[in-house]
């Protein structure tokens, strides 16, 4: 006899942008049809909102992973607050009203924006068995009222913290505390709903009270790489001293200026033309305070800021790279990004100018992949000898080791067997 597949839903927002968060969830995807145990159908919600002017990016340039799998739910009902936030956004009003708004948003309705009313998703015909959240407050209680209405199984998937964990970026302590006020019992609700949970890191799940750590699961951030296709293609001496930064830089990151101090004193020391070294920052260009930054340490004529790219154009910064560049995420240390396993996959030197104390600089340690210093001094004596191998041309790749493990590929895999404790 054959079983009938269970019908899933992955219900997401901006599933179409070229963002870390959405491919995750195209990965998700990608995994669940390639089982032969259920059917899955990704729900875009189609809210026309400009993102967040820090986050903005570009249309994917390819074509989306499972296209066919995702269907973009046009909400013909927004409540008003929503409709006011478009016209916000639709009318370029300064950012400071869009967040008096949202406050307002969240007072009313106990979640950020990216709320959905359930009787749209009436018209898709869909009875899911399996509900899974992509993220954000809102999405987080849409799901957990679509579980109610089908009396579906229900998995949140927090790839950011909402109350529990760490303030989130661009956020300050005090809109934290309004947002946790508001929608902490809500949330509650809905973790005590939940027949599984999911973080993207063991430190995310230590924050999360202790009657939920049975129900948690930890399904790590990815690389967009595959082993076997970039392996062969990695230039292990390349022709220019190449610094690369992979994607958002957030205010929070740039409070401290070790970096630009250590590569203003690295051009000096070394007496170097600024077309010998390039530092990439590949995804930045909406961050104002970068240019600000580079142009006062001297640093603008040899940096390259860029809006954020598909995976096949930055390919050939990732293969041509000398070192890769982390920079914490001002106080916070749980916080470890995708970026790491981009820049693990590609096995050149990380540099982290000021340790975090915590996620980035244990995976740094973890993988001997490079260098956790704690001020100039040693900022400098790490871009010195790379340099040095450079210069020598070196082979700079760290310890050969089998990364297949890292891919969103194989990462996404652990969503089947979260499946299957259902």
């Amino acid at each position: 006899m054959i079983s009938k597949k269970k019908d899933i839903i992955i219900i997401a927002h901006d599933l179409i942008t070229n963002r870390t968060f959405s491919a995750r969830y195209h990965f998700f995807i990608k995994s669940i049809c390639n089982s032969k145990s259920y059917h899955i159908n990704g729900i875009d919600l189609g809210f026309p909102y400009q993102t967040n002017p820090i986050n903005s990016v570009n249309k994917l340039d390819g074509p989306i992973l499972f296209k066919e799998s995702i269907i973009t739910l046009n909400l013909d009902y927004l409540n008003p607050i929503q409709k006011l936030l478009i016209w916000i956004d639709k009318n370029k009003i300064p950012y400071f009203f869009k967040k008096i708004v949202l406050a307002l948003h969240i007072i009313i309705y106990k979640s950020d924006q990216w709320l959905a009313k359930t009787k749209e998703f009436n018209k898709l015909g869909l009875q899911p068995q399996i509900i899974i959240s992509g993220g954000s407050g809102g999405i987080i209680k849409t799901c957990f009222k679509m579980a109610n209405k089908y009396n579906s199984k229900l998995i949140l998937d927090y790839r950011d913290p909402w109350n529990y964990g760490y303030h989130l970026l661009e956020t300050n302590n005090l809109v934290y505390r309004f947002k946790k006020y508001f929608t902490i019992k809500n949330e509650n609700k809905y973790l005590d709903k939940a027949d599984q949970i999911i973080t993207v890191s063991e430190s995310l799940k230590s924050f999360f009270p202790l009657k939920y750590q049975s129900k948690i699961t930890v399904i790590e951030n990815g690389s967009n790489y595959e082993e076997a296709e970039v392996l062969n293609l990695i230039n292990r001496s390349p022709t220019t001293f190449n610094i690369v930064y992979l994607g958002t830089i957030y205010n929070d990151q740039l409070h401290d200026e070790t970096f630009f101090e250590s590569v203003k004193n690295f051009i000096a020391l070394n007496d170097l033309k600024h077309d010998s070294l390039r530092l990439n920052f590949l995804g930045a260009y909406k961050n104002p305070l970068l240019p600000k930054l580079l142009n006062k340490h001297g640093l603008s004529s040899c940096s390259k800021i860029t809006d954020r790219l598909s995976n096949e154009d930055l390919l050939p910064f990732l293969l041509n790279a000398s070192m890769f560049l982390h920079l914490k995420y001002g106080q916070r240390t749980q916080i470890i990004t995708s970026k790491n396993a981009d820049y693990l996959m590609f096995r050149k030197p990380i540099l982290l100018p000021v340790s975090d104390n915590g996620d980035i600089a244990e995976s740094m340690v973890k993988y001997k992949s490079g260098y956790v210093c704690n001020g100039v001094k040693e900022t400098l004596t790490a871009l010195n000898k790379e340099y040095d191998k450079f210069l020598k041309r070196e082979n700079i790749m760290f310890e050969d080791r089998n990364m297949t493990s890292i891919s969103r590929t194989e990462i996404s895999k652990k969503l089947i067997e979260v499946l299957e404790k259902l």
